[in-house]
């Protein structure tokens, strides 16, 4: 309904109120409209008919002799051995888009060869070369997953070192804050009006971005490297001024519905949080017996 504030509503960014402000009837998009949209469609399935074909060209080559590794290569495939990988990894390290692979070797033995594996971008083929018996992994086994999960953390630290030092030239007057942007390859955005218990549009929300916000002034207008999701992020204020009051009287009723929402689910949360605390849970005889025999 038109005029009406939602619940607040949670986001990968925060949580947000939704006010509706104008309702226009349902209607057909021109093909102007959504013919960008349309391009990457095409674009994506003929990629993946191409990916396709190729696979199928590979599986004819070996069914008529050729080697695994020679008939992918010799059709411009990637040939990739990966590393040991259990049935209820998400994906295999460093072969990206790969749950379906997972799903399909483990019902194979050693030696056989599933055929076309289609993923959510790829198209894969391939053979299971070694079954290893549950065990615990040695430091070899497991020194490339080590390594991809590290690589995240280290990138985010190199990241964030290199900002602050062109933060600092930022902050002595040597670069301006495009040049700092361009030199750690990242992008301006320019925010017309900041509130800090709005969420920035492609920023993920958190106290420590809410708070270098909150600190920015006109005495001290830089702030950051703050990690903010997978970016890391420097704001710069360019001006700030007084806030615009003109359509507090209009909407004052939604800031106090709003406030009063938020005040509201802090009570809740607090009432909730003190009862699990004084919490004393006891099993019935029906839900040990359900237990027994599950284990």
């Amino acid at each position: 309904v038109v005029g009406k504030v939602s619940e607040p509503v949670r986001t990968d960014f925060g949580f947000h109120l939704i006010k509706v402000t104008e309702k226009k009837p349902a209607r057909f998009s021109s093909l102007e409209e959504v013919r960008q949209s349309v391009e990457s469609q095409l674009r994506q399935a003929r990629a993946m008919d191409e990916a396709v074909n190729r696979a199928e060209a590979v599986l004819k080559a070996i069914n008529q002799g050729q080697g695994f590794t020679e008939a992918a290569t010799a059709a411009g495939a990637t040939v990739q051995t990966s590393p040991l990988f259990q049935a209820r990894d998400e994906e295999i390290t460093g072969i990206p888009d790969s749950r379906a692979v997972i799903e399909a070797v483990f019902v194979l033995n050693e030696g056989e060869m599933a055929g076309l594996i289609k993923g959510e971008n790829n198209v894969f083929l391939a053979r299971l070369v070694k079954v290893v018996p549950e065990h615990q992994a040695g430091i070899d086994e497991v020194r490339e997953r080590i390594i991809e999960e590290l690589k995240p953390d280290l990138q985010r630290e190199a990241a964030l070192a290199a900002a602050e030092s062109l933060l600092g030239r930022a902050k002595a007057g040597e670069i301006d804050f495009t040049t700092l942007a361009t030199e750690a390859k990242g992008e301006v955005k320019t925010e017309e009006k900041i509130r800090s218990e709005v969420a920035l549009v492609g920023i993920v929300s958190s106290d420590t971005v809410d708070a270098a916000i909150d600190g920015l002034s006109t005495v001290n207008p830089w702030a950051g490297p703050v990690p903010a999701g997978d970016r890391i992020v420097v704001f710069h204020l360019v001006s700030a001024g007084e806030p615009d009051l003109s359509a507090f009287e209009t909407e004052k009723d939604d800031y106090a519905r709003q406030l009063l929402v938020d005040k509201q689910r802090r009570a809740l949360k607090a009432w909730i949080d003190g009862l699990m605390k004084k919490a004393n849970i006891v099993y019935s005889e029906e839900w040990k017996k359900m237990e027994a025999r599950e284990e």
